[in-house]
């Protein structure tokens, strides 16, 4: 793998030194082990001198990277939440703007995103501004003083087994944390501040960013699907792009496109350089390519906000292209290790982030796997070099075309998928494929986007449908491919022994696969079969327990029996994208593969509005509905979507039972023969007990019911008896009839499945929307997540 390289292992020492600078390590511990190293290699080395002055240049650069680590893994000092009501800021980054419904409540509620540095010394909060549809929303531009009238939060911890860190991402960026604005009045802007060089650089790249997006609207006939897509592989602006097209390319491995990114700085220099060779002679082109070079990445990465990944790759192709004017022909490998250790070197923190590991995870799998993968895989090409009349010259050159294509899209795709798996949870085989096609079309609508942006709309009659006609092959590729069969696998992240075993796998391929292809390729096949076994290893629980899922204002609850089966209570939420954002990835997480059943209380959404996503996700038995459910719009889509899936829909009612595998659901209400007065009242009242004998553990899951329903269950002296109480109505309502059927119950764990900002007056009950995820088991006391090892 070539690690005698003095830079690389100078980096290599720089990159060890921050991890541990980040890790949970003691400073003392940290430079005993590099002063440890040190006094090995030296004295294995006390022979060659040269190699010796370039192992002290690596401990030197992981002390550096130490002391690095442990500087920026503090982070920034948290908001006062309490206190900071209003506050006026200056505004750092400008303004995305969600197209998404911001509530599932209201689908006319956005949501706008910037960054503004308040207070003194000057503190990073992100700022969360809800709008609506019409309404006049400050442009807010970097450098702009304004005036806030909110409520300031910490960044919360993960609520939700599978949740991204939320709060470690923002740390990361130096943000202290989030500040939310109620309406765009609350908003006021009070002029232009006094600007340093560096945000007179951003401010003017965002008013070119907002005036080339503009004229790109208006050269496609004003907004729509073309401008939307060709906005976000141009500057990463996603403000118009709809869910569906996020969605195919996320399924079909391909999402990488509509984040800017290394790619994108690439195709956007390779398209300069070609324009070049054709307009500039050729004595120009020699003096002025690297100082044009670097402008033209400047300038790119201003319009695009300075986003991390595209200054990393603007960093790697000045550093390549540096060494390139000045005689050298630096290896890929040497070129990535400069730039990493540049990076680094300014921002630590950036060592943690996925897209820095994506980013230069991808590049060292280019480098070390292309070559051995197209040999392995294409045998045939070498032969039909050495004797070139063997086939047709047109057919050799589609042929070596194709194998570097494939071969470049699988080397990539193999050196990120642990981190894919780790980060988000999912495989992607169908990735290789789609990108073979869709990388190339990416490579042509970005020149054409910059120019339709830089054309305008002059000629919108020849430009508008030139777009559509351009942007259609892409879409198509990325729903094709995002619609195949197993083209993502939702695998939940894998343990950590599968991770080692896979990254083990892949530095042995790395190592093998120049001078023994077919082993290199079978050893990386492999480590992609390591992750792809990780719903297979992950154990299921070996007792019985009910797991509350945080989604706010809405139920979903986790029923596990400790003998395989599992049963979902409920799949809803007002967030929007509940099912897609929390409880699917929580069932990966958790390792569910199949469902027994998913029980739908009543037809409110805030009950069953996810259960499309759960279907999509997961094997479910049956969905099990109260009587009259289907009679609304929602409920009547998700009877047809469970026909359309083969699920069996079945009806129950006060007196039937529901067993499997452990699991005992016996329902106490609604009855058959009794018109319900309300969709509350129809709710189905679950008592379910999980296992047999003397490890049972008993809950009841009682849905919406309130007033003279929950009355009468609450003096019900038939109730049977449960530890574990889902309290009705989210904890909403009388707080005489929640504490009446609690006693009726002898229940002894309350949990209100709500947001923290519901009223819920039930005391000693706990909150989702406070505590996160509410994790029951037999013997042991209620965990919040995140939750202890055992």
């Amino acid at each position: 793998m070539g690690m005698r390289s003095p830079i690389r292992l100078v980096a290599a020492g720089l990159l060890a030194g921050t991890v541990t600078g980040f890790a949970d390590v003691s400073l003392w511990t940290a430079l005993a082990v590099i002063a440890l190293a040190g006094l090995v290699a030296l004295a294995l080395l006390r022979h060659r001198p040269r190699d010796r002055w370039t192992i002290a240049a690596a401990l030197a650069a992981a002390l550096l990277g130490v002391v690095q680590g442990r500087s920026a893994s503090n982070g920034p000092l948290p908001l006062d939440a309490e206190e900071l009501t209003s506050t006026t800021g200056v505004v750092t980054q400008a303004a995305d703007f969600n197209d998404a419904p911001a509530s599932a409540d209201d689908p006319s509620e956005r949501e706008a995103v910037f960054r503004a540095c308040v207070g003194e010394p000057g503190a990073l909060i992100a700022v969360r501004l809800t709008f609506h549809e019409g309404d006049d929303v400050p442009a807010l531009l970097p450098g702009d003083r304004v005036r806030l009238v909110g409520s300031a939060e910490p960044v919360r911890r993960p609520s939700n087994p599978g949740e991204s860190d939320r709060r470690a991402e923002l740390r990361r960026a130096g943000v202290a944390g989030e500040f939310r604005v109620g309406s765009p009045a609350a908003a006021t802007q009070l002029g232009i501040a006094s600007l340093g060089l560096t945000m007179r650089v951003r401010r003017w790249g965002e008013i070119a960013r907002r005036r080339l997006l503009e004229r790109l609207r208006d050269a496609c006939g004003g907004p729509g699907p073309a401008p939307a897509l060709l906005g976000c592989l141009l500057f990463g602006d996603r403000s118009g792009l709809d869910q569906a097209t996020s969605d195919a390319f996320r399924d079909s491995g391909t999402a990488h496109l509509l984040s800017v990114s290394g790619l994108h700085v690439v195709l956007l220099a390779e398209a300069a350089r070609r324009l070049a060779r054709r307009l500039v002679p050729r004595r120009t082109r020699r003096r002025f390519a690297l100082p044009s070079l670097v402008i033209l990445l400047f300038a790119y990465c201003a319009l695009c906000r300075f986003v991390t990944p595209v200054v990393r790759a603007a960093v790697f192709l000045a550093v390549a292209q540096t060494a390139r004017a000045t005689g050298r022909r630096p290896s890929p490998l040497d070129t990535l290790a400069v730039a990493a250790a540049l990076v680094i070197a300014v921002e630590p923190a950036q060592i943690l982030d996925p897209s820095f590991q994506l980013s230069f995870a991808a590049v060292v799998g280019l480098a070390l796997f292309t070559r051995g993968l197209r040999t392995a895989l294409f045998p045939a090409l070498a032969l039909y070099r050495k004797f070139p009349g063997a086939i047709p010259a047109r057919r050799l050159w589609i042929l070596e075309r194709f194998a570097t294509a494939i071969s470049t899209s699988l080397a990539a795709s193999v050196a990120t998928a642990p981190i894919v798996a780790r980060v988000f949870g999912r495989l992607q085989p169908a990735a290789p494929i789609s990108n073979l096609a869709a990388v190339p079309l990416a490579a042509v609508l970005m020149p054409l986007a910059a120019a339709l942006a830089i054309l305008g709309g002059t000629i919108s009659w020849l430009t508008a449908p030139l777009a559509a006609a351009a942007v259609a092959p892409l879409r198509v590729v990325t729903d094709l491919t995002s619609r195949m069969p197993g083209a993502t696998i939702e695998s939940g992240s894998p343990p950590v022994a599968l991770l080692v075993v896979s990254v083990a796998l892949l530095v042995a391929a790395a190592i093998l696969i120049v001078p023994r292809p077919r082993m290199g390729t079978a050893l990386a096949a492999a480590s992609w079969l390591a992750l792809a076994a990780a719903p297979i290893v992950r154990s299921a629980p070996q007792a019985a327990e009910f797991i509350a899922l945080d989604v706010g204002h809405g139920l979903c609850v986790l029923a596990r029996s400790g003998e395989s089966g599992d049963v979902l209570f409920d799949a809803g939420g007002h967030s929007p994208g509940v099912g897609r954002h929390t409880i699917v990835p929580a069932l990966r997480a958790l390792g569910v593969r199949r469902l027994g059943a998913v029980f739908l209380s009543h037809e409110d959404s805030d009950h069953c509005s996810a259960l499309a996503q759960v279907l999509g996700a997961v094997s479910v038995g049956e969905v099990v509905v109260s009587p009259g459910f289907g009679a609304d719009r929602l409920p009547a889509s998700i009877v047809a979507l469970c026909r359309a899936h083969a699920v069996p829909v079945t009806v129950v009612a006060r007196g039937d039972a529901w067993t499997r595998r452990g699991i005992t659901a016996r329902v106490l209400s609604p009855s058959a023969d009794v018109q319900a007065p309300s969709d509350n009242d129809a709710s189905i009242v679950a008592h379910v007990t999980l296992g047999v004998g003397d490890d049972r553990l008993i809950g009841l899951i009682p849905g919406d019911v309130e007033g003279g329903t929950l009355h009468a269950l609450a003096c019900d002296p038939t109730a049977p008896a449960a530890r574990v109480l889902l309290l009705p109505h989210h904890g909403r309502g009388d707080r005489a009839s929640h504490a009446a059927l609690a006693r009726r119950l002898g229940a002894t764990v309350l949990i209100a499945s709500t947001s923290a900002s519901a009223p819920m007056s039930v005391p000693g009950a706990l909150v989702t929307g406070i505590d996160g995820a509410i994790r029951v088991r037999r013997g042991e006391d209620p965990a919040p997540f995140p939750w202890p090892e055992r």
